[in-house]
């Protein structure tokens, strides 16, 4: 029974603390990354094209 509680308890305090703190990070980080890179390719060379 403890096996149980315990175990449904980890899975969801830590997979979720692991899901809304990587999950943020990865979205600001890569979303942020992406959206200079491809945003700027994008910008230079089409705007001028």
């Amino acid at each position: 029974m403890d096996f149980w509680i315990f175990g449904f308890l980890d899975f969801w305090i830590f997979g979720f603390l692991d899901f809304w703190i990587f999950g943020f990070l990865d979205f600001w980080i890569f979303g942020f990354l992406d959206f200079w890179i491809f945003g700027f390719l994008d910008f230079w060379i089409f705007g001028f094209l």
